[in-house]
């Protein structure tokens, strides 16, 4: 367990770091010694999927609004504007 490493990803400073959770050492730089576990790639993942349903839920909302707003439309003829 002592030279077992997780990678994290701090989002504050966009930098990776290194905790080694047998000695509670945390570290800047890429240890040369020792497994290192990536956990940077699921909180990367977990943070991408959050966005991504933020922006799908976005979308959603705006759809909603011009699929309701749809039928107050009023069609037009061939050549006219909606000002004309």
């Amino acid at each position: 367990m002592e030279q077992q490493w997780w990678e994290l990803y701090d989002n504050k400073t966009s930098r990776f770091y290194y905790y080694n959770a047998g000695s509670q050492k945390t570290v800047w730089h890429r240890p040369q010694n020792g497994d290192i576990i990536p956990l940077a790639k699921l909180q990367v993942s977990r943070m991408c999927l959050r966005h991504l349903t933020r922006y799908i839920s976005r979308i959603t909302l705006l759809l909603r609004h011009e699929f309701l707003m749809w039928p107050k439309l009023k069609p037009q003829g061939p050549g006219k504007t909606a000002k004309g």
